[in-house]
């Protein structure tokens, strides 16, 4: 204290003033903090990002072309698909062919298109966006057909994606690739079969009941509702535009009720079909998938649990003489492996000279 004081115990002025100029200046920021505080205009709000013309425009006038009001979530953008009903294939054609018009006027452009068959009916799906992408509105325009009736085999392929498709010649033959996601030909094997006009399918990795692993992007009994949906959507996501799906393994989760509803409600709300790999028999995915209206099958033979040639030779005659016998749909399931495209090749001959047609699963679906 005696620092600030002289010899008489007087503060010194030189203090004082000191004290004087550092309580002014206090007085001076506290009354700029208040001002910036209450006193001045009020920030602006951050107004949110503008929807992406091309997607906006798309949505209002795509629906509108076919006298459809958008429709959405309240308060939100109008929804990115439309699905829409032909008497016949030249009406199809004729909408979709319209609907590419009207996209050009707004600067968008056809970004694919595929075509998928169904028992009965057969749909056409064109996907637009801005050239280049990425996708903004999907179109799906469905007709009825007359479905393939009589003696029919259906056979699909699983387990690929591992190989390239254009070496081992699968789709010169009469099958439904099945095409597991995250390998090193998944996407390619999905284009080359889209080229080549054959269905073809998701092959989703599923929980077994044993201790197997059912590779990357699996999903398990256990997990919630979001959380299989989200795999399911990745795992499509990354293996391209398919017709269906099967699973891959799965004993576990397909006997699950709530976790193959959530899957399969996934798959309903894209328009696409599952196969039942029936890979034990307590399995429920073919009663959930008739409770919610799905598109579905069930497999009735393996053909290569013996992966010797002569062997998976005898298994599809057997399927054959089923088909022929049952006077309707019979799906097998192989492995890509080239035993078993071997012996499909082998046994094509003897299916038409059984009278037995080879077909894609959409033949067989109930």
């Amino acid at each position: 204290m005696c620092l600030f004081k002289d010899l008489e115990g007087r503060y010194k002025p030189s203090v004082r003033r000191a004290r004087g100029l550092v309580f002014f200046r206090i007085v001076i920021a506290a009354c700029l903090l208040t001002a910036g505080l209450g006193c001045g205009p009020p920030p602006r709000p951050v107004e949110p990002a503008a929807p992406v013309k091309e997607t906006t425009d798309l949505c209002f006038a795509l629906p509108s072309l076919f006298d459809h009001r958008p429709v959405g979530p309240p308060n939100r953008r109008p929804a990115d698909e439309l699905r829409l009903s032909a008497p016949n294939a030249d009406e199809s054609e004729r909408l979709a062919q319209a609907a590419a018009a009207r996209a050009g006027e707004l600067g968008a452009v056809v970004l694919s298109h595929d075509v998928r068959r169904f028992a009965g009916r057969t749909e056409l799906i064109l996907r637009f966006g801005p050239a280049g992408g990425p996708e903004r509105f999907r179109l799906v325009i469905a007709w009825p057909v007359e479905p393939i009736r009589g003696p029919r085999l259906a056979i699909i392929i699983d387990d690929c994606g591992a190989r390239d498709p254009y070496a081992t010649g699968i789709l010169d033959l009469p099958v439904t690739p099945s095409v597991l996601p995250y390998r090193a030909y998944s996407r390619e094997v999905t284009e080359a079969a889209r080229t080549a006009e054959r269905e073809v399918m998701l092959h989703l990795p599923c929980e077994p009941l044993g201790r197997e692993d059912p590779g990357p992007g699996a999903l398990y009994a256990c997990m919630d509702d979001a959380e299989l949906r989200r795999l399911v959507r990745e795992a499509l996501t990354d293996v391209g535009p398919v017709d269906g799906v099967n699973n891959h393994m799965g004993s576990r989760l397909t006997a699950d009720r709530n976790a193959i509803s959530a899957v399969l409600g996934e798959l309903g709300e894209r328009g696409l079909y599952f196969v039942d790999s029936v890979t034990h028999h307590t399995s429920v995915a073919g009663s959930v998938a008739a409770e919610l209206g799905l598109a579905h099958a069930r497999r009735d033979i393996f053909i290569d649990n013996d992966p010797a040639r002569r062997a998976v030779v005898r298994e599809l005659r057997r399927a054959v003489e089923l088909a022929a016998g049952r006077d309707g749909p019979v799906v097998v399931i192989g492995h890509d492996r080239d035993a078993t495209l071997e012996a499909v090749r082998e046994v094509i001959a003897y299916a038409r000279e059984s009278g037995v047609a080879l077909v894609g699963i959409s033949e067989c679906l109930e």
